[in-house]
């Protein structure tokens, strides 16, 4: 199973549901494919996929999936090497006007640790295509005993500046920030072809 999450901003994430609902659709991707595509104006027509997941289905779907797709932010991207697996990443480029906002931060942090071997970096159709279809390796371990938390915090403060990434609350999962309000309805399934 692949799972391909674009998160709740209110962007959404166009050209990656399109370009994985397109591999899908020719019959490059012979696994199943759950996209999330939150407020994407593109529904696919060839993957199944479903607008937001509660998180414990989110995690689920996550832990589950042989390979798992974002848009590059610190708290996917954290809970996917928290389960011992190796996030694909295309990140959002504003120059596409994908976002309304300058976001370096997100891409240098998976273009580090792409560099590092611990995530995907995709930029196009083909670049999906040939993750998508590859085994997924488990990504390398932290060195120096420091926690994924730790580690990744570090690099937002590496570029943000120190005591200005964000703080997770003891009793919630990092992936959990951004969908706590988008999760509060349990939509159903949309199935390709259905």
């Amino acid at each position: 199973m692949i799972f391909l999450t674009v998160g709740a901003r209110k962007e959404g994430f166009a050209r990656l549901v399109q370009m994985a609902d397109e591999l899908v659709g020719e019959g490059c991707v012979v696994a199943p494919m759950l996209i999330q595509i939150g407020h994407t104006p593109y529904e696919p027509r060839h993957a199944s996929f479903i607008q937001f997941l509660p998180i414990e289905r989110y995690t689920q779907m996550i832990r589950e999936s042989t390979h798992v797709v974002c848009k590059g932010g610190a708290g996917t991207i954290m809970t996917v090497l928290r389960m011992g697996k190796t996030p694909i990443v295309c990140p959002v480029e504003r120059s596409r006007g994908e976002c309304g906002y300058d976001d370096p931060e997100i891409l240098d942090l998976s273009l580090h640790l792409a560099e590092q071997g611990r995530l995907i970096l995709v930029r196009d159709k083909e670049e999906l295509r040939k993750a998508l279809n590859a085994e997924n390796p488990a990504p390398p371990p932290i060195v120096h005993g420091e926690s994924l938390k730790d580690y990744i915090r570090g690099i937002l403060e590496g570029y943000l500046g120190p005591g200005v990434a964000p703080e997770e609350r003891p009793d919630q999962d990092a992936a959990e920030c951004g969908w706590q309000a988008a999760a509060m309805k349990a939509p159903q399934v949309m199935l390709a072809n259905s």
